[in-house]
């Protein structure tokens, strides 16, 4: 069965946060039939016992796309104990892609992660792309 072109397809790259004010650099691939990224979305996977309920701010990211050529993403992530009960809302771009060219950048934690004795809380991050593909893909 082949699916429809230009369906979205989902791309996951996940790192982990282990030290606070750590700098982390990210090094991804998408796969090489995925032409476009039309979002982003950003999600702290771990449950973090922080005296805040909400941090708007816990790092900041920086993505480039097609050898560094296209740099589409410089936001900051926040962090929420409250599940939003909703379905994620990806944040919208326009990256054309060039087949097998790697996703780079970096992540810096800014340290607000802290538990009530002020000791860093170690969390990880998963980037999801929304992209589109313009040839069909054959499933199953």
């Amino acid at each position: 069965m082949e699916a429809v072109a230009n369906r979205p397809r989902w791309k996951i790259i996940q790192f982990s946060v282990n030290e606070s004010n750590q700098i982390i650099r990210i090094d991804g691939k998408l796969p090489a039939h995925l032409t476009e990224c039309t979002g982003v979305y950003f999600s702290v996977k771990t449950q973090l016992d922080t005296l805040e309920t909400e941090i708007a701010e816990i790092g900041e990211i920086s993505l480039l796309f097609n050898a560094r050529k296209s740099h589409p993403i410089h936001d900051t992530i926040g962090f929420s104990k409250v599940p939003t009960g909703t379905r994620p809302v990806f944040k919208k771009m326009a990256a054309k892609l060039l087949p097998n060219q790697p996703i780079t950048g970096f992540y810096l934690d800014y340290g607000k992660t802290t538990n009530r004795f002020g000791n860093f809380l170690p969390y990880t991050i998963n980037i999801y792309f929304e992209c589109k593909t313009a040839e069909p893909v054959k499933n199953g």
